[in-house]
């Protein structure tokens, strides 16, 4: 007879949804489905009665293995491991689009940091376990040099991926060069031809449409990050069908501005937008808190704790859409490590959790919806510590479906 005491994690969290029973573990991000002779486990668990095998059904010691394989037992803290960040090389950019969260009037007057302080900014991330990397700005490729930070970052610093985001307005044989040391290079669009674009250059459409043609043709991988407003969300599946046309894969990001400031743009979406957004196919939004159909257990987005974002100055930020936000400020990489800073216990995003989010904390997919977006529910009420109230309905709805169709099969 074999028999073991275990404790379930911490981290380890229980939600009925649509009468799924469901176990979470937050520090492994995984979910785990249960039936009659599950739920009957983890009371065991609970209890801390040992285990004894030979008393188990066969699905309980498949559970059992299942948990164990995936740390619900383990109570050690995860290693806080920076997984992305996002690195703006420059302020500059040669076009001034509707909503660009970078956006300021005296953007292309800054001067950019050197190139050395650059590959400072790029080793600091390396030490903290940079496992993604997004180079942005303004426009990355109005610095001369980005193809040889793209190879340092690459090449010198052995970063696992690194995509670089442009406008489509250098020419193709410098994105050429740039894609040695890139494992992406990604073209920001909202229109699927030079009629379509509202916030972008309409004239420059079909020259960036040739070059993402030859950059696939020589191997390149290319993608289009879409950005879905009021104008296009309707057209997402031209958008899409567009992309598809190029055999280029494409992603959408949503356009979040200050919905307090008095110069409310109109592109802004509401909420039948958002409710149809969750009709589409929710797995191609480029947003940590539509997670298609791999849900996981989570209770924050990772902002500030496994998501950073570097400004153009080394001001080091929770997220990129509360880049250049000084209230938001958590130090500047040219003086502060950032492993130091995302470990700290004076780290104000260490703490924050759908459990002390107010609308939050007693809603029944709160651990897997993860609070929605910290930056919309900013825009919505200049505060992070509220729901992201343009997400709840649909969120709600989007993962009672994912689930409902999983336990009918």
């Amino acid at each position: 007879m074999y028999n073991t005491r275990v404790k379930l994690s911490d981290s380890c969290r229980e939600m009925t949804i649509c009468d799924t029973n469901i176990l979470g573990c937050q520090s492994t991000n995984t979910l785990i489905g249960l039936n009659d002779e599950g739920k009957k486990l983890i009371k065991l668990l609970q209890s801390d009665t040992p285990i004894i095998f030979e008393n188990l059904t066969d699905d309980q010691r498949t559970l059992f293995q299942a948990l164990d394989n995936h740390g619900y037992f383990s109570n050690e803290k995860p290693v806080t491991q920076l997984e992305k960040a996002s690195l703006h090389v420059t302020s500059r950019c040669n076009l001034k689009c509707e909503g660009c969260y970078s956006y300021e009037d005296s953007r292309n007057e800054k001067q950019d940091l050197s190139l050395e302080q650059i590959k400072y900014l790029l080793d600091n991330l390396a030490e903290a376990g940079i496992v993604r990397l997004a180079i942005s700005g303004g426009e990355p490729f109005m610095r001369d040099d980005i193809v040889e930070i793209l190879k340092y970052a690459k090449v010198d610093l052995g970063i696992k991926s690194i995509i670089c985001v442009s406008n489509g307005i250098a020419t193709t044989t410098r994105y050429l060069e740039a894609a040695k040391y890139v494992d992406e290079l990604s073209f920001s669009m909202d229109g699927f031809d030079n009629k379509s674009s509202t916030i972008r250059l309409n004239d420059e459409f079909d020259s960036m449409v040739d070059k993402m043609a030859t950059l696939k043709d020589q191997g390149v991988n290319v993608s289009i990050i879409f950005t879905l407003h009021k104008n296009n969300l309707r057209a997402y599946h031209k958008l899409e069908a567009f992309a598809d046309g190029l055999n280029i894969p494409c992603y959408f990001s949503l356009y979040a501005v200050e919905e307090f400031n008095e110069n409310k743009s109109s592109l802004i979406l509401d909420d039948q937008d958002y409710d149809f957004l969750f009709s589409i196919s929710g797995k191609k939004i480029n947003d940590s808190n539509i997670q298609g159909n791999n849900l996981q257990c989570r209770s924050l987005c990772g902002m500030g704790q496994k998501v950073i974002s570097i400004g153009s100055n080394g001001n080091i930020y929770p997220c990129t859409m509360f880049t250049g936000y000084d209230d938001y400020l958590m130090g500047n990489a040219l003086n502060d490590k950032v492993s130091e800073i995302i470990k700290s216990k004076a780290n104000r995003y260490s703490t924050l959790s759908v459990d002390n989010i107010e609308k939050c904390k007693d809603c029944h997919v709160k651990y897997i919806c993860g609070g929605g977006c910290r930056f919309r529910s900013y825009t919505l009420t200049k505060n992070i510590f509220n729901a992201d109230a343009n997400l709840c309905k649909g969120q709600i709805f989007h993962i009672e479906h994912i689930l409902l169709q999983a336990s009918q099969k």
